[in-house]
């Protein structure tokens, strides 16, 4: 005799997580690009449609939305080719690297055209 047990687990609610994994739903709409000098030194996106879970000066998390897979790695191309090619991983949906400063850059492709991106400088976040 086999006997089959099953246990229902939430999903969770709504809310997004800063650590690259994907939540149930997330709200996008048209964003400006962060101004803070860390910003700066990553480059800009295509798209401008999205939404910044969180922003300071030494890093921030911002999903974009409408970002095929072909742009994804467009955007994972020009993070290289600005320096962010120290210590790196990269896969076919995750990049993560370091610039020459010390600075952590993470990039993860996500169901539903969405690139999530992280930064934090050195000494903050997960770059502690």
């Amino acid at each position: 005799m086999c006997v089959l047990i099953f246990t229902l687990v939430p999903l969770g609610d709504d809310s997004n997580n800063d650590d690259g994994t994907e939540s149930s739903t997330i709200i996008m709409s048209e964003i400006d690009w962060p101004q803070s000098s860390i910003a700066q030194i990553v480059p800009q996106p295509e798209s401008n449609y999205g939404k910044i879970e969180w922003e300071t000066y030494y890093g921030f998390v911002i999903y974009i939305g409408n970002t095929t897979q072909a742009e994804y790695k467009d955007y994972v191309d020009l993070c290289w080719d600005s320096g962010f090619n120290i210590d790196y991983n990269r896969g076919a949906d995750y990049f993560w690297a370091d610039n020459a400063d010390g600075h952590k850059l993470e990039i993860r492709y996500q169901e539903g055209d969405i690139m999530f991106i992280r930064i934090d400088a050195k000494g903050y976040g997960f770059n502690k």
